[in-house]
């Protein structure tokens, strides 16, 4: 008796163990579900004339932005802000969201935050200081960093089986911008050449450790803006 007892708890040791990566990932995926609503509710109350002002004010800061465009760093080295980095925080929607990025082939919506701590970036993606912001326009390159993920949250786990002419998108305010991958790239830590600012170009970049439990290289994922065909001379 004791012998089959032993044997029942064994198995639903071994049985929680497997089940839990399951129930995690599952439970943070609906905490992160509830999250993203709260925010899209929150944000179909802005008017359109409120969200063109936020708009206006974001192309400002991503304006000086591209003016310093020098000041980039490394998102998971966690150093201090590099000195001259243009300060863009204040442009949360809410409690420090901008937004949403939704990439289809993954399945996976994560909220964008602005910066690169480590705070953020255990709770969603973030855009990396010395990047622009995500909103589009000429002159832009947002750089969306996340994690590899883990056994609790699968975060940018999957990144690398994006490939040319796949689509993410980004949701801000009242506009959906699109993104075309046009290149894969595995770099060094500090070779951000393909990270900066294209002059007319409108680009963003999806960024995260690699290989997959390791930080020695990142994994990014170029992409450029889908612009509708009736509005190509705005890229021009």
């Amino acid at each position: 008796m004791r012998k089959n007892w032993l044997i029942v708890v064994l198995f639903s040791i071994g049985l929680l163990i497997f089940l839990y990566p399951h129930i995690a990932r599952y439970s943070n995926s609906i905490e992160q579900e509830a999250i993203i609503q709260t925010f899209q509710e929150e944000i179909r109350q802005v008017t359109d004339q409120e969200a063109k002002q936020r708009i206006d004010s974001i192309a400002k800061c991503n304006d000086a932005i591209f003016e310093n465009s020098e000041a980039f760093q490394d998102p998971f080295s966690f150093e201090s802000t590099v000195e001259g980095t243009i300060d863009c925080t204040d442009h949360a929607i809410n409690e420090n969201i901008f937004g949403v990025l939704e990439i289809p082939k993954m399945k996976i919506k994560e909220p964008i935050y602005i910066g690169a701590t480590q705070e953020n970036l255990s709770v969603g993606v973030a855009q990396v200081e010395g990047s622009s912001l995500p909103i589009g326009g000429l002159n832009t390159h947002s750089v969306l960093a996340g994690h590899r993920g883990g056994i609790t949250r699968e975060q940018f786990q999957h990144l690398d089986k994006l490939h040319v002419g796949d689509v993410f998108h980004i949701h801000v305010l009242n506009e959906t911008i699109s993104y075309r991958i046009t290149s894969q790239e595995v770099i060094l830590p500090h070779e951000t050449d393909s990270l900066q600012i294209q002059p007319k170009q409108d680009l963003s970049t999806l960024i995260t450790c690699h290989p997959y439990g390791s930080n020695t290289h990142r994994l990014l994922i170029h992409a450029e803006r889908m612009i509708p065909s009736g509005n190509q001379a705005e890229n021009k």
